[in-house]
């Protein structure tokens, strides 16, 4: 089995999660406390979206083509939210 997909997936969640973290401020500048559950879970989902990918037998590509796209608006759309609201409050 390819550890290397898994890796991968683990990272995207990663960075999935501290978007999502970044999201969390309030409109009054309040940011949520840090969950360590939230963040560690969103990393082993990620984990588990890659060994799905290695399991599937599909080249990475073809996954790509149907989800990346899904992926990166999500997390720029994270990113978006978290900046609105750190700069408009």
């Amino acid at each position: 089995m390819d550890l290397t997909q898994i890796g991968i997936g683990a990272l995207a969640g990663i960075f999935v999660a501290g978007a999502g973290y970044l999201k969390s401020y309030s409109n009054t500048g309040d940011k949520e406390s840090f969950d360590g559950k939230k963040f560690a879970s969103t990393i082993v989902l990620g984990g588990l979206v890659g060994l799905i990918t290695t399991a599937s037998g599909q080249e990475p590509s073809v996954i790509e083509g149907m989800l990346v796209y899904m992926g990166i608006t999500g997390f720029v759309e994270n990113i978006f939210k978290g900046i609105k609201r750190g700069l408009i409050g």
